[in-house]
């Protein structure tokens, strides 16, 4: 398990939405509030956002967030209008590398996943691989359950982001039978920020999107631990898939 963190709207620096509210992204690694099946997220870290160009970048790292020492630096430093933020709890069996830390990106999406893949590596990796195209397949680098289902949902058809990620939801469902899937899910391009509050056979881990909160006007929050006691914050129904454009109401769908 791990918690998450997005952000879309007006361009900030990594700093004010990693390491500055209360609550952050940052302290949780540390002190989660409300993590059910581990203490700490300290294997490994990661952040991923578009560039000037909207060209999509990452950094990830397999130290525990607190002992990088280039992170201030970072996130002084870095500023962008879409930031996809991870700290790791790391699901037995899946090495301890920065290779599996997460967020991951494309030529044109950034993606992170809460939760995990219930038969995976088993049964449910080797349907994946049936499921996959080869550009997605080719792509994978690491050994998670987490850069499985990004390259599944790269290899599903849909019109939009939202409506992609719903149809690789689904067909996760007939690869995984009756086994427990957390599957809370942050997905961006450089217009939008997608997100799903899901499970199957399990309940879904917690999850919370703010609009216009007082410290970051005119943008959409998205966290696994509400950053601050701010009214703007509210709970992602189970089972929902949002998407978010800075400055527009959500568009709720069901999954």
């Amino acid at each position: 398990m791990c918690r998450i963190a997005a952000y879309i709207g007006p361009p900030i620096n990594l700093k004010t939405l990693l390491l500055d509210p209360a609550h952050s992204l940052y302290e949780q690694s540390w002190a989660p509030q409300e993590l059910r099946y581990a203490t700490l997220n300290a294997d490994g870290y990661g952040v991923a956002w578009f560039g000037d160009d909207d060209t999509p970048a990452r950094y990830t790292s397999d130290l525990a967030i607190w002992n990088d020492h280039n992170l201030p630096h970072l996130a002084r430093s870095l500023r962008s209008p879409v930031w996809l933020c991870n700290v790791r709890s790391a699901t037995p069996g899946n090495a301890h590398h920065a290779i599996n830390a997460q967020p991951y990106a494309d030529a044109g999406s950034l993606f992170t996943h809460n939760g995990y893949l219930g038969g995976f590596p088993g049964q449910t990796r080797r349907a994946l691989l049936d499921a996959l195209s080869d550009e997605a397949h080719d792509a994978i680098a690491g050994t998670t359950d987490s850069e499985y289902l990004y390259a599944l949902i790269r290899s599903t058809a849909g019109e939009t982001l939202s409506t992609q990620l719903a149809a690789a939801l689904a067909r996760l469902a007939d690869m995984t039978g009756d086994t427990a899937s957390l599957l809370n899910i942050a997905m961006a391009d450089a217009e939008q920020l997608v997100v799903a509050r899901h499970a199957i056979s399990g309940d879904c881990p917690s999850l919370y999107v703010a609009h216009d909160h007082a410290d970051f006007p005119g943008a959409w929050l998205v966290a696994s631990e509400r950053f601050d006691d701010d009214p703007a914050w509210q709970t992602v129904a189970p089972h929902s898939l949002l998407t978010l454009r800075p400055s527009q109401p959500a568009q709720h769908a069901r999954l």
